[in-house]
């Protein structure tokens, strides 16, 4: 697996997204001693990254990553096909399969088709009431981001045809929704759309012509928040870094940034930061290389790292804070 040069500065903890303002209750942890030396640091950052890295962002960042190909794969809109879904139709399962999302052969089971995959996505949930707000769904209220995401296509979404493109767009704003609102503790879901925010921005004015600035505007318009994971699976599918790369770049990258956190918050030393970096990356590989492999489907997005969550939920509170989350 070879990255490009082009690449390489985003992994760069220096990178500036405001990635070092933000432990995710690390600091927590370090402050209720319960990480106090390398070794519990580790075990801390393993159960973190397997447990919320992984399965969110991570998977995130493999959705976005093969939606935005896909989208780059199509013909000009005056030469596409459009594709009709219909509401709770069997002819709209029917042309939902002839979508062309190769893509879709890596979730469930082999073959699986696009409606098979999001065949919940054809009827609106019954329990979930729309809104085309995004006032109504703040990130600060879990329940109300959650009504945003009861189902994969907004109503509204059922009542006109899409383009391939144009339903690539809602998913990947549905991904944003689901990625945003997963976090539980309120500093880390503000500070990770902050740094979506600021990773987007930057990117937006070093690569102009991969088509960010979409994603700005739909944060303008409110139907999105900003979150990293997805952004920087567009990047990368921009680039033609290839799915394997993306993906673990961005453990990579989240791992680094969290080393480079607790350097400052301990009695670590550079040193042992770089070792402790060097561990942990058999496990981002393989992590990384599961993932692939068996990439979970997209409305079974799930954080297991109910401890984590905890310490950032606990860490407003702490006396003293050198961090934002």
């Amino acid at each position: 697996m070879m990255f490009s040069l082009n690449l390489l500065p985003l992994l760069d903890s220096a990178f500036p997204t405001g990635a070092f303002s933000h432990s995710f209750g690390m600091e927590t942890a370090i402050q209720e001693n319960k990480v106090r030396h390398p070794a519990e640091l580790a075990d801390w950052l393993t159960a973190y990254i397997k447990g919320n890295v992984v399965p969110m962002e991570g998977a995130g960042v493999y959705w976005a990553y093969q939606w935005v190909s896909q989208c780059m794969e199509e013909v000009p809109d005056s030469h596409r096909q459009r594709q009709t879904i219909h509401h709770s139709s069997s002819a709209a399962s029917e042309k939902a399969r002839h979508i062309s999302l190769t893509w879709s052969q890596s979730v469930h089971h082999p073959g699986a088709t696009f409606s098979e995959m999001h065949q919940p996505s054809l009827t609106v949930a019954k329990s979930v009431h729309q809104s085309s707000s995004m006032s109504e769904r703040h990130p600060n209220s879990i329940l109300a981001g959650a009504h945003g995401t009861g189902t994969m296509l907004p109503e509204t979404v059922h009542r006109r045809s899409l383009t391939v493109s144009e339903l690539i767009a809602v998913l990947l704003q549905d991904l944003d929704q689901r990625l945003t609102v997963s976090r539980l503790a309120r500093e880390s879901r503000e500070g990770g759309i902050k740094m979506g925010r600021r990773y987007l921005r930057l990117l937006t004015e070093l690569y102009p012509e991969a088509g960010l600035a979409k994603y700005e505007r739909w944060i303008r318009e409110e139907k999105c928040y900003g979150n990293s994971a997805v952004v920087h699976g567009w990047i990368c599918a921009y680039l033609k870094q290839g799915v394997a790369s993306a993906v673990l770049s961005y453990l990579y990258v989240s791992t680094n940034n969290l080393i480079q956190n607790a350097i400052r918050a301990m009695s670590l030393g550079h040193t042992m930061g770089q070792k402790l970096l060097h561990q942990m990356l058999p496990l981002l590989e393989k992590e990384a290389e599961d993932l692939i492999q068996k990439p979970p489907s997209f409305e079974q997005l799930a954080s297991g790292a109910p401890v984590q969550e905890i310490q950032a939920m606990r860490h407003e509170r702490l006396y003293s804070r050198i961090f934002m989350s």
